[in-house]
């Protein structure tokens, strides 16, 4: 018991078998995964998500509940860490969180802030941000910068936002050239820009759904190598948005960046400017592409963000877990595994 609130730690236990659902990563992200952490069981309060956040090892942070933990300040975890919010329904509002090394974020809402809702800098790198929920934050949602490198974003729900993602903050930041992102199955819908702003990084996009987003939706910069497959843009008044995706410099950029567009699904009139095709290479990972229309359009959005699921759990803590609700059948989806 900390502070009258209740703070269930496992110290030097760590987790003998990695939960299931890591084997769901793909991408430069999935580094993250190859780390075990130690196991810190809290209420959905601040003072116990604090606690957990400032133990000196990799921690496994998961919750006794649901609820809504509001951030006063933002905070930085001591190393890196498994945020879980399986088997609740768990809400963090207010200030930022700003990843360190080796760290994974799993069905948590991030709801209304003042500034960005996730943090990843300071040259750090091994993340994976799966299955959230984002919206309405003061800057960005997610914003990775300072050469933050191998991160994977996928199945999240990204709405009602207008900085959305930003990868490399400025054009002096020429080290962020190391990063190495992919972004794959997530929903974007009714955010103005940034889905995302690219400069120098090496990005892959692909299996994502783009709907009514209003500058542009992809913006690659400053020599940044994009590589935008099997993705569908939907948007329905096109007088709001310029295009889907650009590659001219935006504000202080001083020069374009390299886009390659393969496949993608367009349904109006727009469309978006690519720049040196040939410059952007393959991805040196395993990853299923899905054609780009309505059934991928529907079986992305309804697998995106913070689902609830139910916990099952035995004497062993397993990590098997069940649906609250019925996803589309998705088999018949994907093209053959691309192997390169």
């Amino acid at each position: 018991m900390l502070f009258g609130i209740l703070v269930l730690c496992y110290f030097g236990n760590v987790i003998g078998q990695a939960p299931d659902w890591f084997s769901e990563c793909v991408g430069f992200g999935c580094t993250a995964t190859e780390y075990r952490h130690e196991r810190c069981e809290s209420e959905p309060n601040y003072q116990g998500l604090l606690f957990c956040l400032n133990l000196a090892d990799f921690v496994h942070v998961t919750f006794t509940g649901s609820g809504t933990i509001t951030i006063p300040v933002s905070i930085r975890p001591t190393q890196g860490l498994i945020l879980d919010g399986s088997g609740h329904d768990i809400t963090l509002t207010g200030e930022s969180i700003e990843l360190n090394s080796s760290s994974i974020v799993y069905r948590i809402n991030f709801d209304t802030g003042a500034d960005d809702a996730l943090k990843l800098q300071r040259g750090y790198e091994n993340a994976w941000i799966h299955r959230c929920s984002f919206r309405n934050y003061g800057d960005g949602l997610i914003d990775i910068t300072q050469a933050y490198s191998h991160v994977t974003v996928s199945n999240c729900r990204f709405a009602e936002h207008d900085k959305t993602m930003l990868i490399g903050s400025s054009t002096s930041d020429i080290l962020d050239e190391r990063m190495r992102i992919t972004i794959h199955n997530n929903y974007f819908v009714d955010c103005r820009q940034r889905m995302p702003r690219v400069r120098y990084a090496t990005v892959h996009i692909y299996n994502n759904v783009f709907q009514d987003w209003g500058l542009y939706a992809v913006l690659s910069s400053q020599t940044a190598l994009v590589l935008l497959e099997n993705n569908y843009f939907d948007i329905v008044d096109i007088t709001r948005a310029e295009m889907a995706h650009d590659t001219r410099p935006r504000g202080s950029d001083t020069s374009s960046g390299y886009l390659r567009a393969e496949a993608n699904f367009y349904n109006t009139g727009i469309r978006g400017r690519t720049n040196q095709a040939e410059r952007v290479g393959d991805m040196p990972y395993q990853y299923q592409l899905a054609t780009a229309n309505d059934d991928m359009r529907a079986a992305v959005i309804a697998g995106a963000g913070a689902l609830v699921i139910k916990k099952i759990t035995n004497q062993a803590r397993s990590y098997e877990v069940v649906r609250d609700v019925d996803f589309p059948a998705v088999n018949d989806l994907f093209l053959p595994v691309k192997d390169v």
